[in-house]
């Protein structure tokens, strides 16, 4: 019969404590992040008006090789669609984008990609011991979240995200966009 001392029995368990700790402690944060994602979720569904799986694949498909989240207008109300808003493209640095059809929840989409990164991140993290976690999401998150322009870099109107839903409404009115296109028109005379 094998013996063991209490001695013998305190080193297994510090050996081991330290690394379950680490996984247990990597493993709630990621899924902190996904429950994050998954109350993001219905709202994207019905922005986007797609089913819960499709919004997760698109999710999943954005975060995967991404680090860094930004956005750009790619269409004008005019050149779209009478009635329709900007069409803002979603583009990470790993190559893949996504056309944000509602862009009141381009907030909403940036969060959720975002969190989904970092959730993979500390998901990664258990088996390279030696890498930092950088579980920040503000700074996967290019946050100036809208960015109007009139073709000039130099006339770049940078709305903060805390102010970016009430701008949304108080520019969403038929007169409040007429008047921003008689100022266009005005200032390129």
């Amino acid at each position: 019969m094998v013996r063991y001392s209490l001695r013998m029995l305190l080193i297994v368990v510090a050996l081991l404590g330290g690394p379950l700790a680490r996984l247990g402690y990597l493993t709630q944060t990621a899924r902190a992040h996904r429950q994050t994602v998954e109350t993001l979720i219905p709202t994207l569904c019905v922005s986007d008006r797609g089913t819960p799986d499709e919004i997760r694949s698109q999710i999943s498909f954005m975060a995967s090789d991404a680090s860094r989240l930004s956005s750009r207008v790619i269409g004008h109300p005019h050149v779209v669609g009478i009635g329709s808003t900007e069409v803002i493209d979603l583009e990470s640095d790993a190559g893949r984008g996504h056309v944000i059809q509602n862009e009141v929840t381009l907030a909403e989409w940036k969060q959720a990609i975002a969190h989904e990164i970092v959730a993979r991140r500390f998901d990664q993290t258990f088996f390279r011991p030696l890498q930092s976690i950088a579980g920040n999401v503000a700074s996967i998150v290019d946050w100036p979240a809208y960015h109007f322009s009139n073709g000039s870099s130099a006339n770049t109107l940078r709305t903060p995200p805390l102010h970016s839903a009430l701008n949304d409404l108080k520019n969403s009115s038929p007169s409040s966009k007429r008047r921003r296109m008689r100022i266009l028109r005005l200032s390129r005379s």
